[in-house]
């Protein structure tokens, strides 16, 4: 999990280079404006998504798992 700024993490040369650009490409979109739905930054490859999400207790919730995704919130 990467837990910094948008704005700083889209510089933070510790990232690999296909991280930043995602970031990047977020930034650039402003995402607190867009609707929610998937969007493209490079073909399918790398692409970010914007979700409403929906608070619920913790004895509620159930662990998340991805194999073939990565999560950047």
């Amino acid at each position: 999990m990467i837990i910094d700024t948008l704005t700083a993490a889209a510089e933070n040369e510790l990232y690999p280079p296909v991280i930043r650009q995602a970031l990047q490409a977020v930034l650039q979109q402003q995402p607190h404006a867009l609707p929610p739905g998937k969007y493209t930054v490079e073909s399918d490859n790398v692409f970010f998504t914007v979700v409403e999400g929906h608070t619920r207790p913790l004895s509620e919730q159930r662990p998340e798992y991805h194999r073939p995704y990565l999560d950047i919130h």
